[in-house]
Order: C-alpha cells, then structure tokens, then sequence
C-alpha cells in the first residue's frame, strides 16, 4: 500500500512529461521559430518542406505548412494546421510523378498533388486545400527562414 502511494505521484509525473513532449514537440524549441519536419527534392528541381512554426499558445502549439520551392524561386504555401501539435513522425514520399503523400503520427494524413498544387486530407471532413504563392502583393506570408538555412549551397535565394 505504502509502495503504491510513492509511486502513483511518480507515475502522474512521468504521465504529465510524455503528454507535454508529444504536445509540444522535442525540448528546446522556443516560440516563434521554425522546424523542417520533413523536406524532399523532386525530379524537376523543386524542393518540399513540411514546417512547424511554434506558437505562443500553450494549446495550439503549432501552425503547420507545407512549402514548395521551384527553381525560379518562387514559394508556395499550403496550410496545413494551425491549432497543432508537434507532427511526430512526419515524413513524405513520392508515390508517383505526379502524387506526394505526408505522414504525420506514423500514419498517412495526405496527398499532395504536385500538377495542380492541391491537397487531399485522407479525413475527407478536413475538405481540400489549395496552395498559394507567396508573391507579397496578393499573399504576404513569411518565408521561414529555415527555408533559406536548407537551401543554402542550391543557387536558390528565396526571393518573394
């Protein structure tokens, strides 16, 4: 009895640490910068980023996007979340010359459409979103500055 007394304050500490690192992500990440989650370099030239962005919030702790970088260095934007958790196990793969899925929590959460900038939530209730480019006139978005760390040595600035 007496055991299970020092253990049960133990146990809810351990409980309360793993929920905040899979809310909040890896420590040492602090609000307002920037996590390549996921990148991959296509055929053609382009590049995708998937990027968390932390946030102030202690309950939406992260906006996500998903970034495409073509050799014009234009960028495009697609919102992916922004009431989010750490993605944990964030990952894409090419599954054809034309199809990228994304994977979140080990699983598949998407398919991005690279002929037409559009994405598909596997949870059909989430609708599609569509990508925009970042032009500074008509979409004024932040490039993450991550973004140009990881392009370094490509010949890209990521100019808007």
């Amino acid at each position: 009895m007496r055991r299970a007394l020092v253990l049960s304050p133990i146990a809810l500490v351990v409980l309360i640490f793993v929920i905040a690192i899979a809310h909040f992500g890896p420590p040492g990440i602090k609000a307002g910068e920037d996590q390549v989650l996921s990148s991959m370099c296509l055929a053609n030239g382009r590049k995708l980023f998937i990027v968390a962005h932390r946030t102030d919030s202690p309950f939406d702790a992260y906006e996500v996007s998903l970034y495409q970088v073509d050799q014009a260095t234009n960028v495009f934007v697609c919102f992916l979340g922004h009431e989010e958790s750490f993605w944990w196990g964030c990952s894409m793969r090419s599954e054809s010359a034309s199809n990228v899925t994304i994977r979140a929590y080990w699983r598949k959460v998407a398919d991005y459409s690279l002929s037409d900038g559009t994405l598909f939530w596997t949870d059909k209730s989430r609708g599609d979103f569509p990508t925009y480019k970042i032009d500074g006139d008509k979409v004024k978005w932040p490039v993450p500055p991550v973004l140009a760390t990881n392009m370094l040595g490509d010949n890209h600035s990521l100019a808007r």
